[in-house]
């Protein structure tokens, strides 16, 4: 059977342009699920941390209580230990400086006495909406801005503890966060997004990435392409401007970790 030189050729390069095709799909197909697999999994280590002041107005002579809750403030922690039922999250640390406990005040109204009770609580959730109980800091370093917070969790096997990277990313690689902006956070279901890790700041003390951040988004992880934790983000670059973020370095976060 006589075959054309010219049909062979061209029936040769267009299965090699087919086969070269097919083997991109494959590695980009891989390379989708594997990046899927790890922000499933980083997901497990998100916490939704909030500020609640409960607001209570009585009066002596009168059985009307009324109550008033709000979330006064948010941020997002990172699990990065855990120990039979205990875990330890870091979060930013001007979070934690917010006032937790109980404040009266009594006032005249109306001629009568009324008593205005400000409660505020630290109210934490794991990533599927569950309760962490039992909440205390139990480190705080203001020059990095960082914060340790001990809970208890009956929820411990499905919540995972992130792994330290061992250095701070190439610079412009991919990188990955997972917050609660402006407290938007579905339990199962925390905001993920992705940036550009340009590097530090010439002082070394703050990651720079470009990846959206607002309030509630302070405490929120930075991962690599592996899924490990190599910095905390802290605040925007600048406030008219919310794709930059600045972060805490790997270092600090060693450094608030050690003895606990």
């Amino acid at each position: 059977m006589n075959i054309n030189k010219k049909t062979l050729l061209t029936s040769i390069m267009v299965f090699m342009m087919t086969s070269c095709t097919n083997t991109q799909q494959h590695s980009m197909l891989n390379m989708s699920m594997k990046y899927t697999s790890m922000l499933d999994r980083a997901s497990h280590a998100f916490v939704f941390l909030s500020i609640i002041s409960v607001v209570t107005r009585s009066c002596p002579d009168s059985k009307v209580i009324c109550e008033q809750e709000a979330i006064r403030m948010s941020a997002t922690g990172i699990v990065v230990k855990k120990h039979n039922n205990r875990i330890k999250m870091i979060t930013a640390n001007h979070f934690c400086e917010d006032h937790v406990g109980i404040l009266e005040k009594v006032v005249i109204e109306n001629e009568k006495k009324v008593t205005y009770t400000l409660t505020t609580i630290l109210n934490v959730l794991d990533h599927s909406g569950k309760i962490l109980t039992d909440s205390l800091v139990v480190a705080t370093d203001k020059s990095s801005d960082l914060c340790l917070i001990d809970a208890t969790s009956q929820n411990i096997n499905d919540i995972e503890a992130l792994q330290l990277a061992d250095s701070e990313p190439e610079r412009y690689t991919t990188v990955y966060n997972i917050a609660a902006p402006l407290a938007l956070y579905s339990p199962g279901s925390p905001l993920a997004f992705s940036g550009i890790y340009v590097g530090m700041n010439i002082r070394k003390t703050r990651t720079i990435v470009t990846i959206p951040v607002n309030p509630g988004s302070s405490g929120s992880m930075l991962i690599d392409q592996e899924g490990r934790l190599f910095s905390v983000i802290l605040e925007l670059a600048h406030r008219n401007f919310s794709h930059v973020a600045l972060g805490a370095p790997l270092e600090n976060i060693k450094k608030i970790l050690v003895g606990h």
